[in-house]
């Protein structure tokens, strides 16, 4: 339940963030009807759509919803090299996040800044059955929780 609680405010802070720069009447993508879409989330979805549709996360770029476009890129394309294009921090971090949970694999936590490296081993703990990873985290409570 905790787990859900805080995916939804990750999900929260992505949105306040990420998705109030730009109204959906001005960005209109190429070659697409997103553009009949006036609803700041029904056209970041379609957008998303898209750039599924065309395995194209450039096309994310049109979005209002930036990171949830890429996020939804990244979970249904999940190559690693995504990650390093990425220049702000927060979207860097949890695209290496969710590539460490898609291949079980805390190594992609290593390129998670300090701040979030924690969260990382312990997102990729709860989907891994490899209990070497709860010696990576730091917090003996959330370390605990981990075995």
């Amino acid at each position: 339940m905790k787990k859900r609680h805080v995916v939804l405010f990750v999900v929260f802070l992505a949105v306040v963030a990420f998705g109030c720069s730009k109204n959906a009447s001005d960005i209109i993508p190429e070659s697409n009807d997103c553009s009949e879409f006036n609803e700041m989330v029904e056209f970041s979805n379609c957008i998303a759509d898209l750039a599924l549709k065309k395995q194209d996360i450039t096309i994310c770029e049109n979005a209002s919803l930036k990171y949830k476009c890429y996020s939804e890129f990244w979970k249904k394309y999940p190559d690693a090299s995504l990650c390093d294009k990425f220049e702000n921090a927060y979207v860097k971090d949890t695209c290496n996040t969710d590539m460490g949970i898609h291949n079980k694999d805390p190594i992609f936590c290593g390129k998670v800044s300090e701040e979030r490296k924690q969260g990382c081993f312990i997102s990729v703990s709860s989907v891994s059955t490899d209990i070497k990873i709860c010696d990576m985290i730091d917090s003996l409570e959330n370390k605990n929780r981990c075995y």
